[in-house]
């Protein structure tokens, strides 16, 4: 079921409509950052191209977590065992291609500049001369 929810992006205010489990994910992504939804959102906004925002919400959102993914955490988690059987399928044999994190790479870089913005901003009204 999707839930609608208000996000300020860029300064604007606007309307998302997500799976719960998407947003949940949007606040461990925030949490871990130290970024606010609406930060998050302004970034993978300023980046879009050709899509709708809740659409490279979800790429990213994925994006994020698949970077996180290791094969150790794959062993541990059963992964490759379990679902495979459930599903009637055969284990995938070779290797896997490296995923492609563009879109991860890029919304990083934004997010790591934006963690920055309060303390530049912090230091420059120390700066101020008081009224």
């Amino acid at each position: 079921m999707l839930v609608s929810r208000n996000v300020t992006v860029s300064g604007r205010r606007t309307s998302i409509r997500l799976e719960q489990e998407m947003w949940d994910c949007m606040a461990e992504i925030a949490r871990r950052e130290r970024l606010s939804i609406h930060q998050i959102a302004s970034v993978v906004a300023a980046i879009r191209q050709g899509s709708s925002l809740t659409a490279k919400l979800r790429v990213f959102i994925v994006g994020y977590f698949r970077a996180a993914a290791t094969e150790a955490g794959h062993a541990h988690a059963g992964h490759g065992q379990s679902l495979a059987g459930l599903a009637g399928a055969r284990p995938m044999t070779g290797k896997a291609e490296a995923p492609s994190n563009a879109l991860h790479d890029s919304v990083r870089a934004r997010i790591a500049l934006l963690a920055r913005e309060p303390a530049k901003r912090a230091v420059a009204a120390r700066k101020r001369p008081q009224d």
